[in-house]
């Protein structure tokens, strides 16, 4: 982080101490802590199944996700289709 904050605070469940501002445990980020030019924006397309799998792998290794993967459980192609619709829309205008 580029900042360094001088004060502790504890109310509303904000921290501020050191380098980080956390609220609740998780840590507050700002656009300045993002290296823009390496985010990829692409059009929404239907999660490719082998994709969806590699990322709940992923985060099962780190013990965020537990059990195995179940494509018709974890992909729910009628709120991506529809979702995929919405965006289509909003950008026809």
């Amino acid at each position: 982080m580029r900042r360094q904050f001088k004060v502790v605070r504890k109310h509303a469940g904000l921290a501020a101490l050191g380098d980080e501002l956390r609220l609740g445990g998780v840590v507050i980020h700002d656009p300045d802590d993002f290296n823009l030019g390496r985010i990829q924006l692409k059009e929404p397309t239907p999660i490719p199944e082998s994709e969806a799998r590699w990322a709940w792998e992923w985060m099962a290794s780190w013990g965020l996700l537990h059990g195995p993967f179940d494509v018709s459980s974890q992909i729910n192609r009628r709120l991506e289709r529809e979702a995929h619709e919405l965006a289509a829309a909003v950008r026809a205008g």
